[in-house]
Parts: structure tokens; C-alpha cells; sequence
């Protein structure tokens, strides 16, 4: 995202989030002049603006990549199984008839994945 910091003397310069942070350090920016991102309207300060961009990456990051599950009956058994699906390919054992089943990745784009059992 795109910022508009406005200098004392009325000049309006633009910069990206890591260049307003270097701008800001170095002192060519300062904290309480008028800024605003390119898509909004009003202006606030450096400093607000700055704090917004870390809470958005904040929401937009997470620290720990999302795990998906899945849920299915045992062929053999019918025990319910809650399955981590892996990003590589992997193999799991049901609990209770010790029925290996294989999960392999198929498609990224939308997410398959496809839970064989193995032949024993």
C-alpha cells in the first residue's frame, strides 16, 4: 500500500510502507505531519498510519500456518477419524483395526485431497 505524507511547506510525497518507516528513522518524515494511504481520504499522521499498517499485517499474517483437517469412517471398522491433511504425501493408521490409509495432495486450486486405503 501506497502512502501521501504531506511536508510543513505543503509538498506531498508518496511512499511505500517500509520507505515511510526509513523516512521516518532517518528523519526526512516526521511523526505529526499530515499522511494518509492512497485510499482514503482524510488525513491523519505519520504515526497513525504507520500503527495501522503493522495491525493490518498483523490480521493478514498469521505467526502459524493454517491446519486442515479431515473427517471420515474407517472402511473396515467405521471408528470417525480426524486426519491433519499434509502437504506432502503421508500415510496414517486407524486406531482401532489398524487400517493404513494414504493421503495424497492432488490439487492446490481448489484444495483435494484423496484418502486411500492401502491393500494389505
Amino acid at each position: 500500500m501506497f502512502y501521501w505524507v504531506k511536508s510543513p511547506d505543503g509538498a506531498e510525497s508518496d511512499y511505500n510502507a517500509k520507505e515511510l518507516r526509513k523516512a521516518l528513522e532517518e528523519g526526512r518524515v516526521q511523526p505529526d505531519w499530515p499522511a494518509r494511504s492512497n485510499e482514503q481520504t482524510t488525513w491523519t499522521n505519520v504515526i497513525t498510519v504507520l500503527d495501522q499498517e503493522e495491525g493490518d499485517q498483523e490480521e493478514d499474517e498469521p505467526d502459524e500456518p493454517i491446519r486442515k483437517y479431515a473427517s471420515f469412517l474407517c472402511g473396515r471398522c467405521k471408528v470417525r477419524l480426524r486426519l491433519e491433511l499434509p502437504l506432502q504425501e503421508r500415510t496414517y493408521s486407524c486406531p482401532e483395526c489398524d487400517t493404513v490409509f494414504q493421503a495424497t495432495k492432488a490439487s492446490d486450486d481448489p484444495l483435494i485431497y484423496i484418502l486411500m486405503p492401502q491393500s494389505q
